[in-house]
C-alpha cells in the first residue's frame, strides 16, 4: 500500500509539473548600463529613440580627414605611418602595424587643433572613424 501511495504521489507531481511547465513566463530585465570614467558616471542609452531622432535631422560633417594630403597638420608617434597598402579613402590611411617594432608599445596619433562651434539645445555631435584590425 505504501508503494501505491508513493507512486500516486509521484504521478501527481509529474502531471502537475507538465501542466505548469507549459505556461510561458515573460521576464523583463531592465538594467541601466553605465560607464564610470575619471570619477564621472555616464549612462548608456540603448533605446531606439536616438535612432529615430537622428533620422529627422540633417547630417552636417564639420570635419573629415582622408589622409590624401599626406597627414598635413597631424602629429604622429613613431608607431604610426602613412600608408597606401590598405585604406578607406582614395589611396591613403594611417597605420600602426602590429609587428615587432610596435609590440606592447603606446603611440600617439594627434589631429590638428580643431575649432568647433558650441552645440545648441537639442543638438548632438557624433564622432566616427574607420578601424581595420
Amino acid at each position: 500500500m505504501k508503494g501505491f501511495v508513493k507512486l500516486t504521489t509521484i504521478c501527481i507531481m509529474l502531471l502537475s509539473s507538465i501542466v505548469f511547465a507549459s505556461e510561458k513566463a515573460e521576464i523583463k530585465l531592465e538594467v541601466d548600463a553605465t560607464i564610470i570614467y575619471d570619477g564621472k558616471e555616464f549612462s548608456i542609452n540603448q533605446s531606439n529613440d536616438q535612432n529615430n531622432f537622428s533620422n529627422h535631422r540633417e547630417e552636417i560633417i564639420l570635419w573629415e580627414e582622408d589622409f590624401e594630403n599626406n597627414a598635413e597638420g597631424w602629429t604622429t608617434g613613431s608607431g604610426w605611418q602613412l600608408t597606401t597598402d590598405e585604406y578607406n579613402s582614395e589611396t591613403h590611411s594611417m597605420n600602426s602595424p602590429n609587428n615587432a617594432s610596435t609590440s606592447n608599445g603606446t603611440f600617439n596619433l594627434l589631429s590638428p587643433t580643431l575649432s568647433i562651434a558650441e552645440l545648441g539645445d537639442g543638438e548632438t555631435m557624433n564622432f566616427g572613424f574607420h578601424l581595420y584590425c
